[in-house]
């Protein structure tokens, strides 16, 4: 009744071949290159906002030299026009100046709507819901960017392997192999 028995049991896990090490690797990894992803992201949406902001500047800028155009042309028309009437010019003259201010009012009506449609873009492209967008807006001159941002040349060493994009789908070619 009172005897003891004494036993020993050896269990060895299964091996694995080292299946955890690299798993926790992989991992690793796709967590690097999903953050560098992340960044390759925030630098496009860098880059689209400037550029949408120097594409809405163009436009712009497009228009008032279109206003200007217009306006000179207008008064050319004007002066030809009172020089036909006193007989000193050909009627010639006069309808090619009126053909001329319809032309500029084609191209001042093309440039308003590109300028209308770089502001939409660039409101867009900031996050500016299309509910919530007036094109009411003043953007900052070109000379008050170019102050804040200039910082000289960029050096084109190492660029390629500082991209984050590079990096991202660098690190997920080591992943599939």
């Amino acid at each position: 009744k009172n005897t003891l028995t004494n036993g020993v049991s050896l269990t060895q896990p299964l091996y694995n071949g080292g299946m955890e090490i690299s798993a926790i690797k992989i991992a690793y990894k796709v967590k690097k290159a999903f953050k560098l992803q992340q960044m390759a992201f925030y630098q496009d949406d860098i880059y689209n906002t400037r550029k949408a902001y120097f594409d809405a500047l163009a436009a712009i800028e497009r228009a008032k030299v279109s206003r200007q155009s217009l306006s000179w042309t207008q008064q050319n028309y004007q002066n030809t026009k009172i020089k036909y009437k006193a007989g000193g010019t050909p009627i010639t003259d006069m309808l090619q100046w009126e053909a001329e201010v319809l032309q500029k009012e084609s191209e001042l009506l093309e440039a308003k709507a590109t300028e209308e449609f770089m502001m939409m873009t660039l409101l867009q492209t900031i996050g500016v819901p299309p509910t919530r967008q007036s094109l009411l807006i003043d953007l900052q001159p070109l000379e008050v960017f170019k102050k804040r941002y200039k910082k000289g040349m960029v050096g084109t060493q190492d660029s390629i392997q500082s991209n984050y994009q590079f990096q991202s789908v660098k690190l997920y070619t080591q992943i599939a192999e």
